[in-house]
Protein backbone atom coordinates (compact mmCIF):
# COMPACT_ATOMS: atom_id res chain seq x y z
CA UNK A 1 0.00 0.00 0.00
CA UNK A 2 1.40 3.67 -0.97
CA UNK A 3 -0.46 5.89 0.62
CA UNK A 4 2.18 8.80 0.18
CA UNK A 5 0.98 9.04 -3.65
CA UNK A 6 -2.87 9.52 -2.49
CA UNK A 7 -4.34 13.09 -2.28
CA UNK A 8 -5.73 13.64 1.43
CA UNK A 9 -9.48 12.64 0.35
CA UNK A 10 -8.51 9.83 -1.22
CA UNK A 11 -6.73 8.95 2.30
CA UNK A 12 -9.59 9.86 4.23
CA UNK A 13 -11.93 7.43 2.34
CA UNK A 14 -9.06 4.66 2.90
CA UNK A 15 -8.99 5.43 6.63
CA UNK A 16 -13.13 5.70 6.81
CA UNK A 17 -13.36 2.47 4.70
CA UNK A 18 -10.88 0.87 7.32
CA UNK A 19 -13.05 1.61 10.15
CA UNK A 20 -10.59 4.34 11.26
CA UNK A 21 -12.67 7.79 12.06
CA UNK A 22 -9.24 10.35 11.56
CA UNK A 23 -10.40 13.50 11.10
CA UNK A 24 -7.27 15.34 10.73
CA UNK A 25 -5.47 17.58 8.18
CA UNK A 26 -2.00 19.40 7.33
CA UNK A 27 -2.09 22.58 7.64
CA UNK A 28 1.04 24.63 6.17
CA UNK A 29 1.60 28.40 7.09
CA UNK A 30 3.94 30.81 8.08
CA UNK A 31 4.40 32.50 11.24
CA UNK A 32 6.43 35.10 12.43
CA UNK A 33 7.66 36.09 15.87
CA UNK A 34 4.48 38.08 17.24
CA UNK A 35 6.54 38.65 20.57
CA UNK A 36 9.12 40.61 18.28
CA UNK A 37 6.06 43.06 16.86
CA UNK A 38 6.43 42.51 13.34
CA UNK A 39 5.27 45.60 11.99
CA UNK A 40 1.33 44.94 10.16
CA UNK A 41 2.46 46.36 7.38
CA UNK A 42 5.04 43.68 6.90
CA UNK A 43 2.78 40.99 7.53
CA UNK A 44 -0.12 42.46 5.21
CA UNK A 45 2.21 42.54 2.32
CA UNK A 46 3.98 38.99 3.40
CA UNK A 47 0.22 37.38 3.48
CA UNK A 48 -0.48 39.42 0.05
CA UNK A 49 2.72 38.14 -1.48
CA UNK A 50 2.47 34.47 -0.41
CA UNK A 51 -1.61 34.45 -1.72
CA UNK A 52 -0.27 35.90 -5.34
CA UNK A 53 2.37 32.72 -5.38
CA UNK A 54 -0.09 30.27 -4.17
CA UNK A 55 -2.18 31.34 -7.29
CA UNK A 56 0.58 30.66 -9.92
CA UNK A 57 -0.66 27.28 -11.74
CA UNK A 58 2.99 25.19 -11.58
CA UNK A 59 2.67 25.66 -7.73
CA UNK A 60 -0.78 24.81 -7.67
CA UNK A 61 -0.12 21.94 -9.37
CA UNK A 62 2.76 20.54 -7.81
CA UNK A 63 1.03 21.19 -4.38
CA UNK A 64 -1.89 19.71 -5.89
CA UNK A 65 -0.36 16.35 -6.73
CA UNK A 66 0.77 16.29 -3.37
CA UNK A 67 -1.81 16.50 -1.61
CA UNK A 68 -2.00 19.55 -0.72
CA UNK A 69 -5.18 22.67 -1.76
CA UNK A 70 -3.52 25.81 -1.71
CA UNK A 71 -5.74 28.64 0.24
CA UNK A 72 -4.13 31.66 0.95
CA UNK A 73 -6.26 32.71 3.93
CA UNK A 74 -5.30 35.88 5.44
CA UNK A 75 -3.03 36.48 9.48
CA UNK A 76 -6.62 36.56 11.29
CA UNK A 77 -7.78 33.14 9.38
CA UNK A 78 -4.52 31.23 9.89
CA UNK A 79 -4.50 32.55 13.97
CA UNK A 80 -8.33 31.15 14.26
CA UNK A 81 -7.56 28.02 12.83
CA UNK A 82 -4.84 27.59 14.71
CA UNK A 83 -6.23 28.34 17.98
CA UNK A 84 -9.31 26.09 16.78
CA UNK A 85 -6.55 23.34 16.40
CA UNK A 86 -5.29 23.79 19.92
CA UNK A 87 -8.56 23.89 21.59
CA UNK A 88 -9.44 20.60 19.39
CA UNK A 89 -6.22 18.57 19.97
CA UNK A 90 -6.09 19.36 23.32
CA UNK A 91 -9.28 17.91 24.53
CA UNK A 92 -8.28 14.63 22.28
CA UNK A 93 -5.24 14.56 24.25
CA UNK A 94 -6.80 15.13 27.42
CA UNK A 95 -9.83 12.69 26.65
CA UNK A 96 -7.52 9.98 26.10
CA UNK A 97 -5.59 9.66 29.32
CA UNK A 98 -2.11 10.58 27.76
CA UNK A 99 0.77 11.52 29.80
CA UNK A 100 3.95 13.07 29.40
CA UNK A 101 6.62 11.06 30.05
Amino acid sequence: MNTLSRTAQQRRAWLLAAGLALAAATTLGHVGPARAGTPAPVVDRLSREIATVLQEPELKATLASNGYEPVGSTPDALRSHIDAEITRWSKVVKDSGAQVQ
